[in-house]
């Protein structure tokens, strides 16, 4: 982490962040200048299943001042049991199914109706259906992927039918994942592409052969989760690949897989990252297919599933960085969910800006925090609460990480678009014990500020 001592003092810093939000409240377009840089963004069905199309005008116009002009919506259905719903209005092909409605609006409607706009320049991906409960144990299981197969014919052909006209509707994803830890033998693998994936392909390739079909595969590099090795890996591509190659009547073809980097999940490191990305490069290459597809990376700008919050943009770069020679695009999971100042503090988006009209992230640490105290709970409580004055920074303190006898406790985030909290209540603590207590200030860059003042208290 880089945590410069500041040389200009608090003025300037008070005119660097009145000329950032000067620029963010106007609406302030990058030059998109920066060599890594995001062109795409995903954005979960069920995230706008209620947006107005005013909604989805302000997403474009963000991202379009961000240098995004492409949208992956991941899905449009989920087909889970019990959860068998739909986010737009479905034809009587698709409700025969069991499907209901997941939300009050048109999210595939809306989404192509504002992106054909010419000021927007935006192109719209449509995902076809989620199953998150069944997927990941029956990849290989030919009688469940043909159910899903049934289903995602029946979406797509419905979907077309209604939106097939419109001039920004790019191309199909399907949003079953495949990674390391499943089909991990060659039955399985062509079972996956013998009972969903080639027809599947085939049937979108059929509806129009313009619009790619895309794929965003994952790896796993946690030992001990029984996921397959980076050799093991390219065998199951390359069986895929070639199961694809194998049967043109029956199989279509992909043009866009965009494999996660998996450094948000928890999944990867970033220093593992140019080895399985090369590999999946060059499995591509020598399997010599009569429809060229495009790697794209799909980076993660979040970070840690369990308590999603957005990535440091230092990482996010760092990641886009080490996969930058193998990779034709970057989309991202998820610009619009993390980054967009819709919904996150806009200091993210304002450092992001900053990068891609500079080439370089911002290096300069927030002030400390003053001010912290410690405060004993009532008798009994077994607690003991924080509070300290809040930091500055050239573009806004995002986070503040709050250590407890110099080990890190808790990293407080703000709630949406809010600043993070100066208050804490550490609780469950032991009585009569003295604990001590220091504060630093993150920003979005993830620069890391000095520590705030030590305080201690006993717990009562």
């Amino acid at each position: 982490m880089n945590s410069p001592v500041r040389s200009n003092g608090t003025r300037w810093a008070a005119l660097l962040m009145l000329l950032v939000c000067i620029l963010t409240a106007s609406g302030f377009s990058a030059t998109c200048n920066a060599n890594p840089r995001l062109a795409s963004s995903f954005i979960e069905g069920y995230y706008p299943a209620d947006w107005t199309a005013a909604q989805w005008d302000t997403l474009y116009t963000n991202q379009k001042n961000a240098c995004i002009n492409h949208v992956i919506i991941q899905y449009t259905a989920q087909s889970d049991p019990g959860n068998m719903v739909v986010y737009y209005p479905a034809g009587s092909a698709v409700t025969s199914l069991g499907f209901t409605s997941g939300g009050s609006s048109d999210v595939i409607g809306n989404a192509l109706t504002e992106a054909d706009k010419a000021q927007y320049q935006t192109s719209v991906v449509v995902g076809l259906q989620l199953n998150e409960t069944e997927w990941f144990s029956s990849a290989g299981n030919a009688a469940w992927l043909d159910n899903q197969l049934v289903i995602a014919r029946v979406l797509a052909n419905d979907i077309w039918s209604k939106y097939g006209s419109h001039a920004s509707f790019n191309g199909w994803y399907l949003p079953f994942e495949v990674d390391n830890c499943q089909l991990q033998t060659s039955t399985d693998v062509n079972t996956f592409v013998d009972h969903f994936l080639g027809p599947l392909t085939k049937t979108l390739n059929n509806l129009n052969s313009s619009k790619p079909v895309y794929m965003s595969p994952a790896f796993d590099t946690i030992p001990g989760d029984g996921c397959g090795s980076l050799s093991a890996w390219g065998t199951e591509w390359q069986t895929l690949l070639q199961r694809m190659k194998s049967n043109t009547s029956t199989n279509g073809y992909l043009g866009v897989i965009a494999l996660q980097d998996g450094v948000g999940a928890l999944l990867n490191q970033t220093s593992v990252l140019a080895s399985w990305y090369s590999s999946l490069k060059n499995t591509i290459a020598a399997a010599q297919l009569p429809h060229p597809i495009s790697l794209w990376a799909n980076t993660e700008v979040y970070y840690d599933p369990n308590a999603a919050n957005p990535m440091s943009l230092n990482l996010v770069v760092a990641d886009m960085q080490a996969v930058q020679p193998y990779v034709a695009a970057y989309t991202s999971f998820t610009w619009a969910e993390f980054y967009n100042p819709q919904f996150v503090n806009s200091a993210y988006n304002a450092t992001y800006l900053s990068y891609l009209s500079t080439g370089a992230v911002d290096g300069m640490a927030p002030t400390a925090p003053t001010g912290l105290t410690a405060t004993a709970g009532p008798t009994g409580s077994r607690r003991i609460d924080l509070a300290w004055s809040a930091a500055t920074d050239n573009f806004g303190v995002v986070a503040y990480r709050i250590y407890r006898n110099n080990s890190l406790l808790t990293t407080l985030y703000g709630v949406g678009t809010g600043n993070p909290p100066r208050l804490y209540k550490n609780s469950g603590l032991s009585r009569g014990v003295t604990y001590s207590y220091k504060v630093y200030a993150v920003d979005p860059a993830g620069n890391l500020s000095l520590a705030s003042n030590t305080a201690s208290a006993t717990a009562r």
